[in-house]
């Protein structure tokens, strides 16, 4: 008996301790249930609800519901005439501007509005990174339908005011539908240091948020205000621009648009290689090292200083930079048929 239960026993205890048994239990059956990819809910977008602005821009068919102008869009002009001087030694631009500014909306404007971009640099403006402190922009001179300005307020009578980057102008009398406006404004400022415009080890300058610029009026929202604060690009409108600046001799100047005198301020070595770019598919050293200097980077002039015109038409902005130590490479480019007469066109 004694023996019988102890051969139960043994029976019980390997049975237990199967090593099979164990297997077979842990591991599931192929045919058991297949994983299944998990994905989320494709989110539904909310309506998209066109601001009241451009709802009532598209009631007036100025604006469309598919993005295209309207029938009776518009957009304001201007045109631009400067004359700027260059100080590479002191950093200083000054510059007096003529602007004609032509209201294209169906409004009358009592104020028209500039920005004034250098006052970044100027104590007491809004800005949202640091800055250097040049003193911002000075004006020496504001003038508006033939009328002398003053600084004041706005709503006093014929004026100006300054409010950081932005400059609202009074003129004598209101700006009706289809009237143009002529301001006449005389400033400088110190040329800052940085990475986004103004000079780099006294070699090279660039300008750039240099000159008054009109602030644009539009169809949806009127005038847009919004002040320069250092890291944003900005809503400009489109002009023409004739622009002549004064710099000293060796100092190379490059603008927007096309130099409308370079026989005036390149010696003729210098204008038989870009004559020779412009023919070529190949780059052409037009400036190299061994030109850097008065006389033969740029021609001389009993003054001491030359004059470089730019011409830009339809375009948004103008920005130009001078280089006293600049190589330059050039040849052309094709530009498709620009003038319909079945040829290739170069720039």
């Amino acid at each position: 008996m004694r023996g019988l239960v102890l051969g139960v026993a043994v029976v019980l205890g390997v049975g237990c301790s199967s090593p099979t048994q164990v297997v077979q239990q842990a591991v599931a059956p192929e045919s058991a249930v297949t994983p299944q990819a998990v994905r989320p809910e494709r989110p539904v977008p909310p309506p998209v609800v066109p601001p009241a602005q451009y709802q009532a821009a598209v009631e007036g068919d100025t604006r469309s519901t598919t993005g295209a102008p309207g029938v009776s869009y518009w957009q304001q002009w201007t045109d631009y005439r400067i004359e700027a001087s260059l100080d590479p030694a002191t950093k200083r631009l000054e510059g007096r501007a003529t602007i004609i500014y032509h209201n294209r909306s169906p409004r009358t404007l009592n104020v028209v509005f500039l920005h004034l971009l250098q006052n970044l640099h100027a104590p007491g403006s809004m800005r949202n990174r640091p800055v250097e402190m040049t003193g911002g922009v000075e004006l020496t001179g504001v003038s508006a339908g033939g009328q002398s300005l003053s600084e004041g307020e706005l709503r006093s009578g014929p004026g100006y005011q300054i409010r950081g980057t932005i400059m609202g102008i009074r003129p004598p009398s209101s700006l009706g539908s289809g009237d143009s406006l002529t301001l006449e404004i005389s400033w400088g400022f110190k040329a800052p240091q940085s990475g986004r415009m103004g000079w780099n080890e006294d070699n090279l300058i660039y300008m750039a948020y240099w000159y008054p610029q009109m602030a644009v009026y539009d169809d949806v929202i009127g005038w847009q205000l919004d002040s320069y604060l250092g890291s944003a690009e900005f809503y400009m409108g489109y002009g023409n621009y004739d622009v002549t600046i004064e710099a000293p001799e060796g100092w190379v100047i490059m603008g927007t648009g096309s130099l409308q005198n370079r026989a005036e301020v390149f010696p003729a070595p210098i204008l038989e290689r870009l004559r020779r770019a412009e023919q070529s598919d190949e780059v052409v050293a037009v400036l190299t090292e061994d030109d850097f200097g008065p006389g033969r980077a740029t021609r001389t002039s009993e003054t001491g200083r030359l004059r470089w015109r730019f011409t830009a038409d339809n375009v948004r902005d103008m920005a130009f930079s001078a280089t006293r130590e600049s190589r330059w490479d050039a040849a052309r480019t094709k530009v498709g048929d620009r003038d319909g007469d079945g040829q290739t066109d170069y720039t």
